[in-house]
């Protein structure tokens, strides 16, 4: 009988996603490996950020040394053939790995997409070329993690379907576009190999579920921070509606959807990952922060622009001051778009984690806020 080796390999393992995803794949008994091919000068450093990411996630603590003896963390280089790893290494992922989860992209919206072509588009060019190289009965899966900016920009849409877009449909910013010009590169190749590929396109993705560990550096939380500085938090005249998923369930449905088998039908199958149900800005958030025991007054946009502008202006003490031009674009006027509805019916019908999510509020939101106040 031949030995069944399972073994997955995770990019971007030492963000909040990629944290929770190893964390989640590790405890399932039918996983031998999780390769984490993360940034750094040599295995070491590699294990080391890996293992530091999931204690700042607090996550560590729950694994158990079986679950933590899976984890082999890799230096790579996406835009080297061999990933930047040795042969030999690159020959033991070829034996023993069925699943590769690619969630590892620079977050940057400055750069044009030419920027993102070596490291990123070719280099998931070259993780699909490795699942294709398999030495397993069937190539490797190749799960892409891409992002609802792909499609944001749709013309006119109220709700975007889970269908591959357009070129003119992603936003116009190099992030975006490189993250669509990958999901074509999917779809052709699951058209034209063998390759079983999926775009996975994730939305706003929140703090979890269970410590509420949220980036203190992002959008959201900075404009939370406001409170204590300013006294206020914007409450645009005519609401706005939101759609945030908790980094936890994000990873149980990327996981979910990942062990799906190959789609019968050619084509790269897409599925939104995002939360089924829409925030109110106003009616949902707002209250919740109050009653998890935050102090502020809701103002008008335009009135939370004139105060923020009107304190110090120095990131160190108040760093929502750092989003300024962020902000001033978005709250110019009292009145706020929303962004348009993102369908999860196929995703839903597919993952558990995702059709059993909760609304994120009440308590979700306080422990959102317990969090961003510790850092306070």
């Amino acid at each position: 009988m031949v030995k069944l080796i399972i073994s997955k390999i995770v990019t971007g393992a030492t963000g909040s996603l990629g944290a929770h995803l190893v964390s989640q794949l590790v405890t399932k008994p039918t996983t031998q490996k999780v390769y984490c091919l993360v940034r750094a000068k040599d295995r070491s450093s590699a294990q080391e950020r890996t293992i530091q990411s999931l204690k700042l996630r607090r996550v560590h603590k729950d694994l158990t040394a079986t679950h933590l003896s899976k984890i082999v963390a890799l230096p790579s280089d996406f835009s080297d053939p061999l990933l930047g790893l040795t042969e030999d290494v690159y020959a033991e992922l070829l034996d023993s790995a069925n699943m590769v989860i690619h969630c590892a992209w620079q977050v940057n919206f400055n750069m044009d997409v030419s920027s993102f072509e070596n490291a990123h588009i070719k280099g998931s060019h070259n993780l699909m070329t490795l699942c294709l190289k398999s030495r397993r009965a069937s190539p490797a899966s190749f799960n892409f993690c891409s992002s609802i900016s792909s499609v944001a920009n749709t013309p006119g849409a109220q709700t975007i379907p889970e269908t591959l877009p357009a070129y003119e449909d992603a936003m116009p910013m190099g992030y975006a576009q490189s993250k669509l010009v990958t999901e074509k590169l999917c779809d052709i190749a699951t058209r034209t190999t063998t390759l079983p590929a999926r775009v996975l396109r994730i939305g706003q993705v929140s703090g979890d579920t269970k410590f509420g560990i949220w980036n203190a550096t992002e959008v959201i939380p900075l404009t939370v921070r406001s409170a204590k500085t300013l006294g206020a938090l914007p409450a645009p005249v005519n609401d706005e509606v939101v759609s945030w998923i908790p980094a936890d369930v994000a990873a149980g449905t990327i996981i979910d959807l990942s062990y799906l088998p190959p789609a019968s039908q050619k084509g790269a199958p897409v599925f939104h990952i995002s939360h089924p149900k829409l925030l109110s800005w106003n009616n949902d958030f707002l209250p919740a922060l109050r009653a998890a025991g935050l102090e502020f007054e809701s103002v008008k946009p335009t009135e939370w622009i004139r105060r923020l502008k009107a304190i110090a202006q120095d990131a160190s003490t108040n760093p929502e001051v750092k989003l300024l031009e962020f902000f001033g674009g978005k709250y110019a006027r009292d009145e706020v778009s929303s962004a348009p509805y993102f369908e999860t019916a196929k995703a839903c019908a597919a993952s558990a984690a995702l059709r059993g999510v909760e609304d994120v509020k009440g308590d979700v939101v306080g422990r959102y806020l317990q969090f961003w106040r510790e850092g306070w």
